[in-house]
């Protein structure tokens, strides 16, 4: 073999060698290149913002109060009827609609107030908290959200003629436990009728009731249901207080002082109400 020959084979060689270190680092980087860029999944990141209370904004509207997630729009429905229109007055807001921001994932959206909603019909999760509250679809994570969200509502109280001052917002009162409803009513001269009410019904049933009892500002209640290991929180539910004045049976001229309870939860191993029903008058307003 002569010189040149050689000289050829020594570079093919070296050609060869080199496309074949060069494959390895090209795929080693791109190796490294894809572990590196990988990204973090939507859910983690709406998952640190949607569950992570501390983290939400506040929001008032028609007497309540609330928050939301940080990465969540507010909308606002509108209803002007044809009569409004005519006198020039605007169209007034008569629900609000809760969903994530722009292109993110939709998992659906928390609807607040409308026009004729009916939990009857709504197959999804829906409460009646002064407004009715809902979600839009069964989406696990949205309705994460939602019974987070609904712990957050507080109703503005400052016009309520009885002021309740316990249970508190957000409180859990036990089964099996006794607690005091605390409220205030200036004239302690009229007698006041105490029901728990259901929120999570569309109805808003009386699930207990205290027919006529003294105007003391407390009231002592066991929490029916079943305490034990396995226990759940049920809910929400409210207190409303009613002191009628001036009532005379037959006739529509008196006066209702009125004052409701922020939500609060019972903590059961079972449903701590099985049936409702109204025993005495009168029912909450």
């Amino acid at each position: 073999m002569n010189k040149k020959s050689n000289i050829f084979i020594a570079i093919l060689l070296c050609i060869g060698l080199g496309i074949g270190v060069a494959g390895i680092l090209l795929k080693n980087f791109t190796s490294r290149q894809i572990e590196t860029i990988q990204p973090i999944t939507l859910s983690f990141r709406h998952n640190d913002q949607e569950t992570d209370i501390s983290k939400w904004l506040s929001y008032s509207w028609d007497g309540l109060n609330f928050k939301y997630p940080p990465n969540w729009e507010i909308t606002k429905e509108y209803y002007q009827t044809p009569g409004m229109l005519d006198q020039g007055i605007p169209p007034e807001v008569v629900g609000l609609d809760l969903a994530r921001k722009g292109p993110q994932p939709s998992i659906g959206y928390i609807s607040m107030g409308g026009r004729q909603v009916n939990c009857g019909v709504i197959t999804n999760k829906c409460l009646s908290l002064l407004e009715t509250v809902y979600v839009s679809s069964d989406d696990k994570q949205l309705e994460k959200i939602f019974d987070l969200f609904i712990t957050t509502i507080t109703r503005d109280a400052s016009a309520d003629d009885i002021k309740i001052l316990n249970p508190l917002h957000g409180e859990k009162w036990e089964a099996g436990k006794t607690y005091k409803i605390k409220y205030e009513l200036g004239d302690s001269n009229k007698n006041v009728f105490i029901n728990m009410v259901d929120s999570r019904k569309y109805s808003k049933p009386v699930v207990w009731q205290a027919c006529d009892v003294l105007n003391t500002g407390e009231y002592e209640i066991t929490i029916p249901g079943q305490p034990g290991q396995q226990q759940n929180p049920y809910g929400p539910y409210t207190i409303s207080i009613t002191a009628p004045e001036g009532y005379v049976a037959g006739t529509e001229n008196f006066k209702f002082y009125y004052g409701e309870s922020n939500p609060f939860w019972i903590v059961s191993s079972s449903e701590p109400f099985l049936s409702s029903s109204f025993p005495c008058w009168p029912a909450p307003q």
